[in-house]
């Protein structure tokens, strides 16, 4: 059985792909761009200078405080369940809460 072609078109000049552009997905916020954003308006805020030397841990407490508040809460305050969800020791969880003045002895 012979198989069937469509007919040849004939060729002017060249030829061009045509690209059909993807529908743009909103893309879901997350953490990072939320936190690049921040970083990229404070560094605009400093532009004569460098900011204050600390920053990595100035950042850190920023976000492990509200990490630790929340998942707390989210846990009703249950520490070893929070340890979990967070991945680390409850002695460790203690200790930062401690450090960030969340939790006494």
């Amino acid at each position: 059985m012979a198989r069937q072609t469509a007919p040849k078109a004939k060729k002017k000049g060249k030829a061009k792909a045509v690209v059909k552009a993807k529908p743009k997905r909103k893309k879901k916020p997350c953490l990072e761009d939320a936190v690049r954003a921040h970083l990229e308006k404070y560094f605009k805020a400093h532009t004569h200078s460098f900011p204050a030397s600390g920053l990595y841990d100035r950042v850190l407490v920023e976000v492990e405080r509200p990490l630790l508040e929340l998942t707390l809460e989210a846990t009703e305050g249950n520490q070893l369940q929070a340890a979990r969800i967070l991945g680390i020791n409850r002695n460790t969880l203690r200790k930062k809460l401690q450090e960030l003045g969340l939790y006494e002895d």
